[in-house]
């Protein structure tokens, strides 16, 4: 993996040694003793450069932007030091260990450069077999486009698919959160932490918050998973500071930058208020109501102090009421599996479907991890289920589905944006009825 560094000033000149110290950025140097496969930097400079004037008396475009990238490592090239004492008013800086064994030539170096833009990517977007999106001859990206960045690599692909979402009319920050939905969809077990810069933005992403705490949690490495959360929540607190909401509200010309900035924030909250229900299960509601998200949580065993005690009128009282319940603690007794507690409490609340979120993308015919050409259904009866004996559910929360005639619908949980296309009635996963 990468090495991924950024900073941006609030419209002044600072070198990188001015930022950072010059100790700190000699250990950041130091890096490269392993992430040694070439590094380079975007800087953008305040004003912009005079455009160069060439023999023909063509001017070269006015960036504002100065890209330096080299296949040798930092430590070994001297123009490290020259540019981390040159002032710039935000910069990208990238140390490069290549993925999937892309060759080290200068069309792969970071940073890459098109439209205005330049942009850093720390990940191996690759499938389970190891196979780069490079070899993916098929992948929906525009050509064109792709050749733009000036790369060949699998990180330039991901910063086509983000100059596409820009052209289709999505600001910056929504492009790059919905090239990372698009390619998650293809690729989910990939990184996507990137930078990207423009004259006015400095984007920073992590993608791999959900995925940490998911492992953690699996193995009970609850400290260390809460670690990840409060990270966000810093991370949340940092961009307050940077963004300064209450400064774009004096200003009527700021309204959309300011609507993004909150909505960024919302979306940081939301995510720390399911993150934190496992630790906070009686305040993680509460931040959702702030959100206006009316939230109850109803258990099947009787905690008052953190939770309201199941009790089905008072459920359905609260759906009425356009409120979201929690159900937890299965059905209060043992032998009974959440699959077959979640089809009891639908059953008691009247639902019309069950969404079923797995780590598998639908039912097929036999696991896809042990038979490569195993089929996967669109839609299956619960009567071929078991009698297929398909490992959709445990076999009595099947029969109850079909004794009260609800429907399942089940679809892969790593794309969060699953939940939201069940809803609007997109065809995904595969749904059990009949």
């Amino acid at each position: 993996m990468c090495r991924l560094l950024g900073y941006a000033t609030a419209g002044f000149n600072l070198s990188l040694n001015a930022v950072l110290g010059q100790d700190n950025v000699e250990d950041f140097r130091e890096l490269s003793e392993i992430h040694n496969d070439g590094w380079g930097v975007a800087q953008l400079s305040d004003p912009a450069e005079a455009p160069h004037v060439r023999d023909g008396g063509a001017p070269t475009p006015e960036t504002g932007t100065r890209i330096y990238k080299s296949t040798i490592a930092a430590r070994h090239d001297s123009t490290f030091e020259a540019l981390a004492d040159e002032p710039s008013r935000g910069a990208i800086w990238h140390l490069r260990l290549a993925s999937s064994n892309l060759p080290l030539i200068m069309e792969n170096q970071h940073p890459f450069y098109a439209n205005g833009l330049s942009f850093i990517h720390n990940g191996d977007i690759s499938d389970a077999n190891g196979r780069n999106i490079v070899t993916n001859r098929s992948y929906p990206v525009n050509h064109s486009v792709f050749l733009s960045t000036g790369g060949r690599s699998d990180s330039a692909i991901f910063f086509a698919v983000i100059l596409e979402y820009i052209g289709f009319g999505f600001s910056l920050d929504e492009a790059v959160a919905q090239a990372v939905r698009e390619l998650r969809q293809a690729y989910p077990k990939s990184s996507y932490n990137c930078m990207i810069q423009s004259e006015d933005q400095l984007i920073a992403l992590c993608a791999g918050v959900r995925d940490r705490y998911e492992q953690r949690m699996e193995k009970f490495a609850f400290q260390e998973a809460l670690v990840d959360v409060f990270a966000v929540v810093s991370r949340a607190n940092k961009y307050i500071d940077e963004t300064a909401p209450w400064a774009l509200a004096k200003d009527e010309a700021n309204k959309e930058r300011l609507e993004s900035v909150l909505y960024h924030l919302c979306e940081a909250l939301r995510v720390c208020g399911i993150l934190l229900n496992a630790y906070l299960p009686s305040t993680a509601p509460k931040m959702m109501e702030q959100l206006g998200l009316d939230v109850r949580v109803q258990t099947a065993i009787a905690m008052q102090e953190v939770a309201e005690p199941y009790i089905r009128n008072r459920a359905v009282r609260h759906l009425e009421k356009g409120r979201v319940v929690v159900f937890g603690c299965g059905t209060g007794n043992p032998f009974f599996s959440t699959d077959t507690a979640a089809v009891l409490r639908a059953a008691e609340i009247d639902a019309e479907v069950i969404l079923l979120a797995k780590n598998i993308d639908g039912v097929y015919s036999a696991d896809p991890k042990k038979v490569p050409d195993a089929v996967k259904y669109d839609s299956i009866t619960y009567a071929d289920v078991l009698a297929q004996r398909l490992q959709v559910m445990d076999s009595t929360a099947t029969s109850l589905s079909m004794d009260n005639k609800i429907p399942v619908l089940l679809f892969a949980l790593k794309d969060p944006e699953n939940i939201l296309r069940a809803v609007m009635g997109e065809k995904i996963g595969t749904i059990v009825q009949g």
